[in-house]
C-alpha cells in the first residue's frame, strides 16, 4: 500500500447457498484471494451440498456450512430446517461481525435469510448475473423470485455494463443503487499452452448444451471451415441434449464430453485446446470467458450481451461480425492461418490477468462496502478510496497476476 494510506480492515461475509456451477468456484477463489489482501477479512456461508465444499474447507477459512437441500423438491420439503438455519446464521454474524454481506448469486431460499441480515443491521450487496431468463434454462422458472430478492439488497452489483443497462431499462432499480464491477478470471490449472499444430487450430466449446449457447452455430462454423480445407479440431465439453448435433459432431471427429464436469476436468480440457469459443445467441456476461482467460486462452465470441466488453476484439480474442456460423468461421480461419495473431492474443490475456484478478475484485467489493450509503464510514477507513484498488492492482502486476503456486 502507498505510504500513509494503510486502511483499517474491512470484514466481508460471502453468502451463497447454491450447489454447483461457476459460483462455488467464485466463492472458493474469493476466499483464497483474501489471503493476498490483508486489508480485508472474509468469511463465508455456503451450502453443505456445495460441490467444492472440500476445497473451501481446505482453505481453513471462517466458513459457516448450512445443510440446505440437494435438488428436486428439496426446496419445499426442507423448509422445516429454516428456523434452525436462520439461528445458526445469526450466531455466525454475531461472532464474525461483518460490515457487509455480499450475496454472490440469489438463491431460492434467499428471502428466508433476508430478515436475519436486517435484524443484525448488516447491509447486503447482491450480484445480479442475469436480468432476462435464458431460453431453455430451467432456472428461468424462478427468475422473478430470484431477481426480486436481489433487488431488495441495499446495493445491486453487476458484472458488466450490459447488465447494468438492462436493469436501468427495467425501471426496477435506480442508478445510485447499482454498481458495475467486472467478471474476474477463474483460476484454472496452469497448463502450458498446447503444442502448436502444424496447421489448423483446436477450438473448445465449454458449458451446458442449451439453445442460447449456440453450439449449433459453432458446429456449422467448423463444417464451413473444414469445407475450405482448413484443419480444425473441435472439443465439446458440457452436459445437455445434443440431438441432431450428435451425428454432425461424430462426422467432424470432435472430442465430446457430454456430461457435468468437475473444475478439474474443465481445467484438463482447457489445457488441450488453443482457443475457447463462446458462440452464444444471447447472453448477459459469460463465465466461460472467465474460465478461458484463467487458463490463458483467447476467445472467439459472438457480438451479443457483454461478450464485446469481456473480449477485446483483436487483442484478447476475436468478436464475430454477426451472430452467424459464417462469421464465426471467419474468426476461426483468422486464428488458424495467422499464428502471430494467436500468440499475441494469448500474451495479451496473460498480461491483462492482474487487472482481472480475484484480488482486485475483492478490493472493489471492499471499496463498495465502505461507502456511506451502506452505513457510517469510519474516520480511519480509506478502503472507499480508489487508491486502495489501484494499490492491489499494482501488487498483482508485481507478482505476475495470479500466484501460480496456489493455482489448482
Amino acid at each position: 500500500m502507498p505510504e500513509g494510506s494503510t486502511p483499517s480492515i474491512r470484514r466481508i461475509m460471502l453468502f451463497y447457498l447454491g450447489r454447483r456451477g461457476a459460483i462455488p468456484l467464485f466463492t472458493h477463489d474469493l476466499l483464497r484471494a483474501a489471503a493476498r489482501v490483508p486489508e480485508v477479512m472474509v468469511s463465508a456461508c455456503v451450502s453443505a451440498h456445495n460441490e467444492l465444499l472440500a476445497d473451501i474447507n481446505a482453505l481453513d477459512g471462517d466458513t459457516l456450512v448450512l445443510p440446505t437441500f440437494s435438488g428436486g423438491f428439496g426446496a419445499a420439503t426442507n423448509l422445516w430446517r429454516a428456523p434452525a438455519l436462520r439461528a445458526a446464521l445469526g450466531r455466525h454474524i454475531s461472532r464474525f461481525q461483518p460490515e457487509v454481506v455480499v450475496e454472490l448469486m440469489p438463491h431460492v431460499w434467499s428471502p428466508l435469510f433476508e430478515p436475519v441480515f436486517a435484524a443484525a443491521r448488516v447491509p447486503r450487496m447482491c450480484l445480479v448475473h442475469d436480468v432476462v431468463p435464458h431460453s431453455g434454462d430451467i432456472t428461468a422458472m424462478a427468475q422473478e423470485w430470484l431477481l426480486s430478492s436481489a433487488l431488495r439488497a441495499q446495493r445491486v452489483l453487476t458484472l458488466s455494463g450490459f447488465a447494468r443497462t438492462q436493469l436501468l431499462r427495467s425501471g426496477r432499480v435506480k442508478g445510485d443503487r447499482l454498481v458495475t464491477l467486472f467478471h474476474p478470471d477463474f483460476a484454472m490449472a496452469n497448463a502450458p499452452f498446447p503444442q502448436r499444430r502444424e496447421k489448423g487450430l483446436s477450438v473448445m466449446f465449454l458449458g451446458r448444451v442449451l439453445p442460447y449457447k449456440g453450439l449449433d452455430l459453432l458446429v456449422g462454423a467448423v463444417e464451413h471451415v473444414r469445407a475450405l480445407g482448413v484443419e480444425i479440431q473441435l472439443g465439446v465439453f458440457g452436459e445437455g441434449p445434443l440431438g441432431a448435433l450428435e451425428s454432425r459432431l461424430r462426422r467432424l471427429g470432435a472430442e465430446v464430453r457430454n456430461q457435468w464436469l468437475s473444475q478439474a476436468e474443465i481445467a484438463d480440457g482447457l489445457g488441450r485446446y488453443e482457443v475457447v469459443a463462446a458462440p452464444h445467441r444471447e447472453i448477459t456476461q459469460s463465465g466461460v470467458v472467465a474460465h478461458a482467460f484463467g487458463a490463458g486462452r483467447p476467445v472467439i465470441a459472438t457480438p451479443v450481451g457483454a461478450l464485446p466488453e469481456q473480449v477485446e476484439n483483436g487483442v484478447t480474442g476475436l468478436i464475430a461480425a454477426q451472430c452467424t456460423a459464417e462469421s464465426l468461421a471467419a474468426c476461426i480461419v483468422r486464428f488458424a492461418t495467422d499464428e502471430g495473431l494467436l500468440q499475441r492474443c494469448a500474451e495479451a490475456v496473460r498480461v491483462g490477468a492482474a487487472g482481472r484478478s480475484m484480488e482486485v475484485f475483492l478490493a472493489r467489493l471492499a471499496q463498495e462496502g465502505s461507502i456511506s450509503s451502506l452505513g457510517a464510514q469510519r474516520s480511519d477507513d480509506r478502503l472507499g478510496d480508489g487508491r486502495f484498488v489501484e494499490a492491489v492492482h499494482a501488487q498483482e502486476i508485481a507478482s505476475g497476476g495470479r500466484d501460480q503456486r496456489t493455482r489448482r
